[in-house]
């Protein structure tokens, strides 16, 4: 029981550690990886364009522009 405590109580420490920030260069990650997905058979990724949350605007090479999320 003490060492789940423990366990439970570094785990809360760690999470405390993360801010915001790197919540947003993680969903950038997802959005740049889930927008290449998208435009893989449009000649690739140009440019993601709008991030709003999840959501995400990118344009492909070809021109297309996709709409996505990163959830």
């Amino acid at each position: 029981m003490t060492a789940r405590l423990l366990l439970l109580g570094i785990t809360v420490a760690l999470l405390a550690g993360c801010d915001a920030t790197d919540r947003q260069q993680t969903l950038s990650r997802e959005h740049d990886a889930k927008a290449a997905q998208l435009c893989k058979k449009d000649k690739g990724l140009k440019r993601v364009i709008d991030i709003n949350g999840a959501n995400f605007t990118a344009e492909c090479n070809s021109g297309i522009i996709v709409t996505g999320s990163a959830d």
